[in-house]
């Protein structure tokens, strides 16, 4: 039950910290730096920092596992991080490309129809794994 829970609670670390990195980042960045202009499909720079905020945010998440679970916990994360990311990564194959985007749009809204490269997707999930097994092995005991 402690691997279960430790899991669970490196799982959410990361979801929260990844919503709370892509939210400042979008108020950094602005409407035009997020998107491509007139378009919802995300830009280069989303693309490049939110990358690195992702293995940050598993990299904490990864050493929180392993120092509330060990060895078994921060195995069953990464497992998880890759089965969950490469499952939406394919759910979003299908996806229809990016529309028109208006004047203005609001940060919920951007959010639900920010459209990311299949591509990115699937580099963020074996990334974010990366960024889990590295915290994995930060918080590992020297010696």
């Amino acid at each position: 039950m402690k691997t279960f829970g430790s899991v669970l609670l490196g799982y959410i670390t990361l979801f929260v910290l990844v919503f709370v990195s892509y939210t400042c980042l979008y108020s950094v960045l602005g409407e035009e730096g997020a998107f491509i202009p007139k378009s919802y499909a995300v830009s280069t720079p989303w693309l490049t920092v939110s990358l690195g905020l992702s293995f940050l945010a598993a990299l904490i998440a990864g050493i929180l596992t392993h120092k509330i679970g060990g060895d078994d916990a921060s195995i069953w994360l990464i497992v998880v991080i890759v089965l969950l990311g490469i499952a939406l990564s394919v759910m979003n194959l299908g996806a229809p490309p990016a529309g028109e985007r208006g004047a203005s749009v609001p940060p919920m809204e951007a959010m639900a129809k920010a459209v990311t490269p299949n591509w990115a997707q699937f580099v963020n999930a074996i990334l974010s794994a990366v960024g889990a097994a590295v915290g994995w092995k930060l918080a590992k005991p020297k010696g």
